[in-house]
């Protein structure tokens, strides 16, 4: 087995995005109607998933997180080529999303900023903040919940399928942009964000015109 420390340094230096990555328009997400234009300033998916691991026996509760099996909290980024750009490991499964997501965007400077007008959408583990677009609460969200539950029959519904279909697949290429993806990057605060959550509106109703029946 690989040290976790070990694995955290080499990510540093392997996976990251290209120069200009973030300015550029992918032509996947360009050429798909099912996230074209809606989420057009959307860079890639982030998310923490739990990878099962032997833990230290001196240390073996802080692994076992909700469902009591030792795990390693993962937080990921991939691009639109469905290449990871970043990954950072060694974190106890009981830590929870938010915090690993806060202290990497803090502390570790490889993590991947968002830049202006740009943004990662993140699943309902993650609160909205500006450059972290989550989906609307309380209600499904999860493909798993629409595969057995049916189709849509809301507004947000209807938004949160399209969210969690982008969270989960993608590609990302070489179009210009308008937005170098210069300028400097989004700095990430535990506040909640009014202007995301203005965006998650508009998107929720630009994918309703024409729509009916979700």
């Amino acid at each position: 087995m690989f040290e976790a420390g070990y694995c955290c340094k080499v990510s540093k230096w392997i996976l990251r995005p290209q120069e200009g990555e973030f300015g550029r328009v992918s032509p996947v997400l360009r050429n798909d109607d099912r996230y074209w234009p809606h989420f057009r300033d959307c860079i890639g998916a982030l998310d923490g998933p739990h990878v099962p691991v032997r833990p230290p026996s001196q240390n073996a509760e802080a692994y076992r997180g909700r469902k009591q099996d030792p795990t390693m909290n993962v937080l990921a980024i991939c691009n639109f080529d469905m290449k990871f750009i970043y990954a950072y490991v060694s974190v106890p499964g009981r830590a929870h999303d938010t915090k690993v997501l806060t202290h990497c965007a803090r502390n570790e400077a490889s993590f991947p900023h968002p830049p202006p007008g740009k943004y990662y959408p993140l699943d309902s583990g993650y609160p909205t903040r500006t450059g972290y677009l989550g989906p609307h609460r309380n209600m499904r969200y999860h493909l798993g919940q629409f595969a057995t539950g049916g189709p849509p029959v809301s507004a947000r519904e209807l938004f949160n399928r399209k969210h969690s279909e982008a969270d989960s697949d993608g590609d990302e290429e070489e179009e210009e942009d308008d937005d170098g993806g210069g300028g400097g990057h989004i700095v990430y605060e535990p506040a909640g964000d009014r202007a995301m959550e203005a965006l998650r509106d508009n998107i929720t109703n630009e994918y309703v015109r024409g729509r009916l029946p979700f």
